[in-house]
């Protein structure tokens, strides 16, 4: 009986299928295992390997044959049979099902886990595990990178992660006596509704990273905290077809009581908004009347007062009000209606004709003592109106992590910790602009960082142990990050400085890119589209559009808007707006490049990164 030769072939729509071979008199024929004939005639088109290579296994360092065709079929057959979680040696490959998956280990599995019992599943349970047991072994602190494209499912491993520490290690209390574990948890439904939203690709998507640090003291969980990186600013005034603003608004919204709706001044739908752009937009397995009151009982649990929810429920509403503000005018403006500042004062306790003067003027001074008030036309008036929202709901989200953080400290010093870095997802989309070429950025560095870990730290380990080992060819991005970073010359010095020409436009800044990078291998104009730019990232090519990409990299925020907030006699909203007292003669201007390289600032820092917010305790910590 003849052997038959299994094998992967290139396919021209599922990329590569398996079959066997039938003929290879003139290049090879393969018959596939869906009955379809397909030829090849190049090498790189086909892969022979034995029948056992096709059998699904849950570690791809197992294969008896590598080749990227068997990873893909692997981890395909896999999927379709509810097995979302393989392994690749110490790291963990998972594809969202984004439906609920009745197969999947339960919290009720963890203590299984937890003792390595024999012949369990692949899942994140066992990565929290190994980094438990690490930290305790080895006395060292551990960290645990959860990265991924766009909707790949990194929000959901996170909070598996952390549910699994907290289990397996016990918990202490916080110093007025609350368990730390069960304050964790409750961060999670707070840092969605304020930090998620829906996007074209992902119904519940982290719009801003984060860093959760885990202390341990004798094993034991004694406190936790958490970093933020590069809130997502424009969101809050503009979402693209399809997409939500942040998930608080429509809860805040749709969850109010009666009562609430009145003292707050909330409006019956979220398509009463401008800034909920697309109306009162349904998002699948997302109840946000349910998850309103999950919200108000992790404040309770996060030991948020009465005042201050009070005060966060003001600024939303406020924020929300602020979008509707209309103007009149064209080279002169004034608001239109006022009725809408009246709720303002009511909310905020400022005073109108402040709040009413701000937002038609700004103050201009010349040499010292002498100040005019300046008439805004209506385009400033309606930047310096979004400028305001997006300080207060930048300012207000640091504040509350803040909170959290302060809530999570623990009585005991800290031994150990076992972070989890949970960032954006590499963003490819029909239409991509100055969002995706941030987060993208962030990716790439982020990827960086793996490279220099994972390959080059590693191997050089090897060389200096007089190890035998093969060398390992990877990517190295530094050639990308250079063409984004590099002071002077990279995009986003070009972009700043564009920015800052009187009558700078989109297209001179592209004009300056093909100018610089015109020679660049990482660069290229898009051949049937004068407006794009496009830029070989290490997980592939991105056409990016340059509309409203000056616009977007500029947060001017009108100095006299400044001091009204900080006039307001809440001490929360006053607060938001208080570090920049030696800024008050000066009006606030800056970009989001700046934020996305590792400017920005604090929770005072009004104004600053006109796309991303940057977290409260800054770069330091995201370099770490």
């Amino acid at each position: 009986m003849a052997t038959v030769q299994r094998c992967m072939v290139a396919h021209p729509t599922l990329m590569w299928t398996p079959g066997v071979v039938v003929d290879k008199s003139a290049g090879w024929t393969v018959k596939t295992d869906t009955d379809e004939e397909i030829h090849v005639d190049k090498a790189n088109q086909i892969f022979e390997c034995s029948e056992t290579s096709l059998n699904p296994i849950n570690d791809l360092t197992l294969l008896e044959e590598l080749h990227s065709s068997l990873i893909l079929e692997n981890l395909k057959t896999r999927y379709m049979q509810d097995e979302i979680y393989t392994y690749i040696g110490p790291m963990i490959v998972s594809l969202n099902p984004f439906r609920f998956l009745s197969n999947l280990p339960g919290p009720e599995k963890i203590p299984d886990y937890i003792n390595e019992v024999e012949g369990l599943a692949p899942h994140p349970y066992a990565i929290g595990q190994k980094a438990y047991k690490s930290m305790c072994n080895f006395k060292e602190s551990q960290s645990v990178v959860i990265s991924g494209e766009s909707g790949a499912g990194k929000t959901e491993a996170t909070k598996i992660v952390l549910k699994f520490l907290t289990v397996a290690s016990g918990s202490g209390k916080t110093a007025a006596g609350n368990d730390i574990a069960s304050m964790i948890l409750a961060t999670n439904p707070i840092l969605e509704a304020f930090g998620n939203s829906k996007t074209t690709r992902n119904n519940n998507s982290s719009r801003f990273g984060k860093f959760i640090k885990i202390s341990f003291a004798n094993n034991q969980i004694c406190g936790a905290s958490v970093d933020n990186y590069l809130l997502e600013k424009t969101r809050i005034v503009y979402q693209a077809p399809t997409e939500r603003n942040y998930h608080i608004f429509y809860m805040f919204i749709k969850g109010s009581t009666p009562e609430e709706k009145l003292k707050y001044h909330i409006k019956p739908s979220p398509a009463d908004y401008t800034y909920c752009t697309n109306g009162d937009v349904d998002v699948p397995m997302i109840d946000d009347k349910e998850w309103m009151q999950e919200v108000r009982e992790a404040f309770n649990v996060l030991a948020f007062t009465e005042e201050e929810i009070d005060s966060v429920y003001k600024l939303l509403s406020g924020v929300l009000l602020v979008g509707n503000i209309q103007f009149e005018g064209t080279d002169k403006v004034t608001v239109k209606n006022e009725e809408i500042l009246e709720q303002l004062v009511e909310l905020w306790g400022v005073a109108k004709g402040l709040l009413k003067a701000s937002l038609e003027t700004r103050e201009f001074s010349v040499g010292r003592g002498t100040a005019y008030k300046v008439p805004l036309n209506a385009q400033q008036a309606v930047e310096n109106r979004d400028a305001l929202a997006k300080a207060i709901y930048y300012n207000l989200f640091d504040w509350i992590v803040a909170k959290l953080n302060k809530s999570l400290a623990g009585p005991v010093k800290e031994e150990y910790f076992i972070g989890v870095l949970d960032i954006y997802g590499f963003e490819i989309f029909e239409i991509n602009s100055l969002e995706q070429f941030c987060i993208n950025y962030a990716n790439e560095k982020l990827h960086q960082q793996f490279n220099e870990k994972m390959f080059k730290a590693e191997q050089e380990e090897y060389t200096k142990e007089g190890i035998p080992w093969t060398e390992i060819n990877f990517k190295d991005n530094g050639l990308t990050i250079d063409l984004i970073d590099k002071k002077g010359t990279g995009i986003i010095s070009l972009l700043d400085e564009e920015g800052k020409v009187p009558k700078g436009t989109n297209e001179g800044f592209l004009g300056r890119l093909d100018q610089r990078h015109a020679r660049n291998p990482s660069y290229q104009r898009h051949p049937k589209d004068k407006d794009a730019f496009c830029i070989t990232h290490f997980a592939g090519t991105v056409k990016y559009q340059i509309a409203n990409f000056l616009e977007k990299n500029k947060d001017t925020l009108n100095v006299d808007l400044v001091k009204t907030m900080k006039s307001s006699p809440n001490a929360l909203i006053s607060g938001l707006f208080g570090a920049d007292e030696k800024k008050d003669d000066e009006e606030k201007t800056d970009s989001a490049s700046d934020s996305a390289a590792g400017g920005g600032s604090g929770v005072g820092g009004v104004g600053r990164g006109g796309l991303f917010g940057r977290g409260g305790r800054g770069r330091g910590a995201f370099e770490q």
